[in-house]
């Protein structure tokens, strides 16, 4: 009986922390989406002038312009496609290949005898002649030659998509670093704010206190200087 009251109270437990963790993530997560700062958008107007507003922007929104507009990045998303691009050519080699090829002449002959002197009546020949080839071949071994290419291939292919991963997890780092210390500066301030009032308050009491005659001078002095 006693055990499987320590189990219900181990149970009841590991719901509370359940519940409680889960809360506590969601209002995080409703805090960063909540939580946006002010960018001084610039536009280049048609006449020359330039457009100054302030936009709002979340966390999601300054890392999508930062990994679409970040020039390293499409550096190494062309590099993807150029690996891709030499996969597809390395796999090609295994696909059969077909070579059409064409020709049209078009002839004309005169008959003459050997002292060159028409023969014939002097009638001319003409006619149209068309050739036309047709190739087939398919590859069946070359040593591993094309699956080694094939192999390269891919693996140039894997590390070019690792080094585009690894640059927009960084990218993306850099700019919630940025961000939350924006927000950190801004909750300093706030806090600054609130001390500067809190301070002006004191300084009033203490003239209030100075003209009652309750405090001295010098407390009326050290509430300026706070």
């Amino acid at each position: 009986m006693s055990s499987t009251i320590i189990r219900l109270q181990i149970f009841r437990i590991l719901l509370f922390l359940t519940i409680f963790t889960t809360v506590l993530l969601c209002s995080a997560s409703a805090n960063d989406q909540n939580s946006s700062v002010r960018i001084n958008k610039l536009t280049v107007l048609d006449n020359g002038k330039i457009d100054e507003k302030e936009v709002l922007l979340g966390l999601g929104d300054l890392i999508n312009i930062s990994v679409n507009n970040n020039r390293t990045i499409e550096i190494v998303r062309q590099k993807v496609v150029q690996s891709q691009g030499q996969l597809t050519q390395a796999q090609s080699g295994y696909l059969p290949h077909v070579e059409l090829q064409g020709r049209y002449n078009y002839a004309k002959r005169t008959d003459s005898d050997s002292s060159g002197v028409s023969t014939n009546n002097g009638e001319t020949e003409e006619g149209d002649v068309l050739l036309g080839t047709v190739n087939f071949s398919q590859l069946i071994y070359d040593f591993g030659r094309t699956t080694g290419a094939i192999d390269v291939g891919r693996s140039n292919l894997k590390a070019v998509d690792a080094d585009l991963q690894r640059q927009l997890q960084d990218i993306i780092f850099e700019v919630k670093v940025a961000y939350y210390n924006v927000l950190e500066k801004r909750r300093l301030i706030d806090v600054a704010a609130e001390s500067v009032k809190s301070f002006k308050q004191h300084l009033d009491r203490a003239r209030l206190y100075f003209k009652a005659g309750v405090r001295t001078k010098i407390d009326v002095i050290n509430a300026e200087v706070e």
